[in-house]
C-alpha cells in the first residue's frame, strides 16, 4: 500500500541532499516522536486511573474507535494498525483490541 505522505516535501532546506543526512533527520524526528508516545501515555494513564477511580471502565471503546479512524483516515490501513498498537501500549497491561 503506498500513502502519500502530508508535508513529505516539507524537509528543511537546511538538510543536505543525502542518504546520511536524512537518516539524521529521521533520526531527530524518531525522537520527537518517542517523546510524544511517552507522553501520550502518561497522560492515558492519568485517564484510566481517574476513570478507574470513579467508578468507571478502565478503556472507552468509544473513544478508541475514534482515535482508530482518525488514524486510518490520515494513514490508510497502516494508520489503522498503528493506532490499534499504540492504545494497547498506552493501556499498560495487555487487553482485547477495540473494533
Amino acid at each position: 500500500m503506498t500513502v502519500e505522505l502530508k508535508g513529505a516535501d516539507s524537509v528543511p532546506d537546511s538538510v543536505p541532499d543525502s542518504i546520511p543526512a536524512w537518516r539524521a533527520a529521521i533520526d531527530v524526528l524518531d525522537e520527537q516522536v518517542i517523546g510524544l508516545l511517552q507522553q501520550r501515555m502518561s497522560l492515558a494513564s492519568r485517564i484510566q486511573q481517574r476513570r478507574l477511580g470513579d467508578g468507571g471502565s478502565r478503556v472507552a471503546a468509544d473513544r478508541e474507535r475514534e482515535v482508530v479512524q482518525r488514524y486510518a483516515q490520515a494513514l490508510g490501513g497502516d494508520g489503522e494498525r498503528l493506532a490499534a498498537l499504540l492504545l494497547e501500549i498506552s493501556r499498560g497491561a495487555t487487553t482485547e483490541p477495540v473494533r
